[in-house]
């Protein structure tokens, strides 16, 4: 059995090894209020496992170029959604300012993240073909510099914004 097979039924036994009782013969997971199903269930159904490591290495979830994914506003998104309200009522010097940083942000980190996706694919591909952690560790540290680079640019971009807009503005943005 390959070490990938191993963890999969590993992941999906341990819910239920948790959950049931030394004179509980079920197999279900269900009653005890997992999601999951039981495993017979679940053999019967390789497609639908809900903690299979093989959906983590064929299709990985779209992460963040930043380190911090949530939170801090996308201001220039923001503003180009309520570019012409009447309600923000955007000055024309001001519009000017906000394009310049729109445009450099924009360019920053279109810039970075080709680079910090190709990384990320790598680590997995690396880490999936057995390779020693510490061969990915010049890698990851990268990968880490990237995002942080591309987290001081949503900041330079969030003060820059803030310092362009009034108090009145910032707030009917952040409404």
């Amino acid at each position: 059995m390959t070490l990938l097979k191993t963890l999969a039924l590993t992941a999906l036994a341990m819910p239920i090894i948790g959950t049931a009782s030394t004179n509980d013969t079920s197999t279900s997971a269900v009653s005890k209020g997992h999601a999951c199903k039981s495993v017979e269930k679940r053999a019967k159904e390789p497609k639908k496992r809900c903690h299979s490591t093989q959906n983590a290495i064929k299709s990985p979830k779209k992460s963040s170029q930043f380190l911090i994914p949530n939170g801090m506003p996308h201001m220039t998104k923001l503003l180009k959604q309520q570019w012409d309200n009447s309600d923000l009522n955007l000055s024309v010097p001001q519009k000017e300012k906000l394009l310049i940083v729109r445009q450099t942000t924009m360019n920053a980190i279109k810039s970075i993240t080709p680079r910090i996706r190709g990384l990320e694919k790598t680590i997995i591909r690396k880490t999936m073909a057995k390779e020693k952690p510490e061969s990915l560790e010049p890698i990851v540290k990268k990968l880490a510099q990237l995002k942080a680079k591309a987290t001081n640019v949503h900041i330079r971009c969030i003060y820059d914004t803030s310092n362009i807009l009034t108090k009145r503005q910032i707030s009917l943005l952040s409404k």
